[in-house]
């Protein structure tokens, strides 16, 4: 009977020490996605570019705008601007008059 239970306890010690070493994979796993998440998400940050006091008018085509803004700053890199600016519109949400909603942002492709 005592080697019956020392036999159990062996194979449960077996069972438990497999779980552990499962465990221990997922944690890094999830560890290593998290981290990933987290750097994907700060890098998303970091190419946002925003522009304040820039009047808005009628059927704008805020990307343009925006890729034409850029494009005179930095005339060096005219020709890239078109194809590193992925996306571009206005901030807050249209009110009544055309000059309430004065911000644009944009997202930047980085190596672009």
């Amino acid at each position: 009977m005592v080697e019956t239970v020392r036999s159990e306890i062996k194979q449960i010690n077996e069972k438990v020490s497999l779980s552990e070493k499962r465990v221990e994979r997922s944690e890094e796993s999830t560890q290593k996605c998290t981290n990933r998440v987290a750097e994907l998400n700060s890098s998303g940050r970091r190419w946002n570019l925003r522009l304040y006091g820039l009047p808005e008018s009628e059927r704008e085509n805020v990307r343009e705008k925006v890729i034409n803004i850029c494009q005179g700053v930095l005339p060096a890199e005219k020709g890239k601007l078109p194809d590193a600016i992925d996306v571009a519109h206005r901030m807050r949400r249209k009110r009544s008059r055309m000059s309430d909603r004065e911000e644009l942002s944009s997202g930047l492709s980085p190596g672009a």
